[in-house]
């Protein structure tokens, strides 16, 4: 019996002190828990604006291509209304040469 007792005894030393109390052990894993599902609902949050962010960075990359397309089509039109206005210009001269010289005869 003596024997029994000590290595209970030995074993009780061994045995660690816990400081909190199981409710308070139980408080505090509540709240871990409850601070783990909120930061996973902000990542879910934070996902899914990531993914409306890259939508829209999607559409301004095809809209900018389309102005660039616009622009670039704008100036070829614009060099080209040059050539265009020059014919033009050589048109009207030859006809008003053309008028003078039937206006001289």
């Amino acid at each position: 019996r003596e024997e029994m007792e000590s290595a209970l005894a030995k074993a009780r030393g061994e045995m660690p002190v816990y400081q909190r109390s199981e409710e308070e052990l139980k408080a505090e894993l509540a709240s871990v828990k409850e601070s783990i599902e909120e930061r996973k609902s902000n990542i879910i949050d934070l996902r899914d604006e990531l993914g409306q962010w890259k939508i829209s960075d999607e559409l301004l990359r095809a809209e900018q291509a389309e102005l660039q397309e616009e622009l670039n089509e704008m100036k070829s039109n614009q060099d080209g209304w040059a050539e265009r206005r020059e014919m033009v210009e050589k048109e009207i001269r030859s006809l008003h040469e053309e008028e003078d010289h039937l206006n001289d005869l």
